[in-house]
């Protein structure tokens, strides 16, 4: 009468248990061989949870150590490790149309501009999935003497924001 007691209250557990295992064991209605194999996957899991148990064991007995944190929170300073700040408008277009007379004697009235100024904002938007961009400008023989980066320095927009993370205030200026 006992094992029947057991096994009827282990087979009741299993077949609401929300261990899916547990429910395919107590399922009478699968294959002996498919319950086994959830009975021998329980007990392999079993097996490594020990496993790993007694490394751990093994290794805290070999060597222990304690990691603890500063409890005084207080005074914890955390500033962001990152900050990321993207700005719309690259290009300072008075800059631009300066750079394009002084260097191209082109002014916005002429066919030409609007080519040069594309060059500009080609050049000052470039990134590897816009680099397309800027190979339309490679043949002409007019922007060889120019230094990209200095070209960029000249025109760009003039980044003048303050940026505040945590306590700490940057004031953010061009280089």
């Amino acid at each position: 009468i006992l094992k029947e007691n057991i096994e009827y209250t282990l087979t009741e557990a299993g077949k609401v248990s929300g261990v899916l295992a547990l429910r395919q064991i107590a399922n009478r209605t699968l294959h002996p061989l498919e319950r086994l194999f959830w009975l021998l996957l329980i007990l392999a899991a079993i097996y490594g949870v020990n496993l790993l148990t007694k490394t751990q064991i093994h290794r805290y007995a070999e060597s222990p150590t304690v990691i603890s944190l500063d409890r005084d929170y207080l005074d914890w300073s955390g500033p962001l490790p990152a900050v990321t700040l993207c700005y719309n408008d690259h290009l300072d277009v008075p800059k631009a149309n300066d750079f394009i007379f002084e260097n191209w004697n082109v002014s916005i009235s002429d066919d030409e501009y609007f080519y040069f100024l594309e060059f500009l904002i080609s050049i000052i938007n470039a990134t590897v999935t816009n680099y397309g961009d800027i190979v339309r400008f490679a043949e002409d023989e007019r922007f060889d003497d120019f230094d990209l980066y200095d070209v960029i320095l000249e025109v760009a927009s003039i980044l003048n924001k303050t940026l505040s993370a945590l306590i700490l205030i940057f004031k953010l200026k061009d280089p």
